[in-house]
């Protein structure tokens, strides 16, 4: 098989563990082994963890110190390494009855943006098999897709974290928003009070009252010019709101995200005054009787 075949086989996968066994049977085959292992590596935690691995048990998915085993040697050199025989690793993790089977080793570093990500290696049951740099050069070829892998890997777990990171936050501000809010209406609710008990006090000395009307808007709060003023769209969010729309039907009627929906909406609660949608609702409907 060429090189090029190879490559197009490879292309088009996205699954890193599938893929990286893939790249190492491609390996094992063109170098003439029967067995290897692909691993990543964290040099910030001095570990590195089997990824995939055929022919040997090395413990797909265990992690280990980068002190040992054949990966070590590879990341502490950063470049090629190979031995005539797999007796001559220090610390390796192939159990005692395959180790006696393994005869030469070789082992080239994944490196992605002049860093060390991971490890290749292969190894030979073969007494003649001697590795050489021809050997390693054809490695390294593979060796730098098993890395476009693992990156690609990291890139999409990071980017997991940060969706992750933004819900908690975005439910964390609707938590505090909702606390803020509460906060808010008790407040005034006090001062409502107050007010009502100066008023009733003011009467009884026959001094001027307050007006039914004035009274009713502070039973609901601040005055609609005390509240933030609503943007354009979340005027359109809150007509549909008001209609009973669940946010995925607003979504589609807005050509909007969800999540651009959910901001509108939260923000109309919010500077409206009103607990939830059923009560922003039925205020649409009594200002209309």
């Amino acid at each position: 098989m060429s090189l090029i075949a190879v490559a197009e086989d490879l292309a088009g996968e996205f699954s890193p563990r599938p893929l990286l066994e893939r790249i190492l049977v491609h390996c094992t085959e063109l170098l003439g082994c029967t067995a290897g292992s692909i691993s990543s590596v964290d040099e910030a935690a001095g570990t590195y963890r089997k990824e995939a691995d055929i022919g040997v048990a090395c413990q797909s998915g265990q992690v280990f110190p980068l002190t040992e085993g054949m990966t070590g040697v590879v990341v502490a050199r950063r470049a090629p390494v190979w031995f005539e025989r797999y007796d001559e690793v220090r610390g390796g993790h192939v159990p005692p009855a395959e180790r006696a089977t393994l005869r030469g080793v070789i082992g080239v570093p994944l490196e992605w943006r002049g860093h060390v990500i991971g490890a290749c290696v292969v190894f030979s049951r073969d007494e003649q098999r001697k590795f050489g740099p021809g050997d390693a050069e054809l490695l390294e070829l593979f060796a730098r897709h098993a890395a476009v892998a693992l990156a690609t890997a990291r890139m999409h777990e990071a980017a997991e974290e940060r969706v992750r990171a933004e819900a908690a936050a975005s439910e964390r501000d609707r938590l505090l928003g909702e606390v803020h809010d509460s906060l808010a209406r008790r407040l005034v609710s006090i001062r409502v009070h107050l007010d009502i008990a100066a008023a009733e006090l003011a009467a009884g000395r026959g001094q001027a009252i307050l007006s039914g009307p004035v009274l009713a808007r502070l039973h609901r709060g601040l005055r609609d010019d005390d509240r933030e003023p609503l943007t354009e769209r979340e005027r359109e969010v809150r007509a549909l709101m008001e209609q009973g729309l669940p946010d995925k039907v607003i979504a589609e009627r807005l050509v909007l995200s969800i999540k651009t929906v959910e901001k509108h909406a939260g923000a109309v609660l919010r500077k409206t005054g009103a607990r939830n949608r059923t009560e922003l609702a039925a205020r649409r409907a009594g200002q209309d009787r």
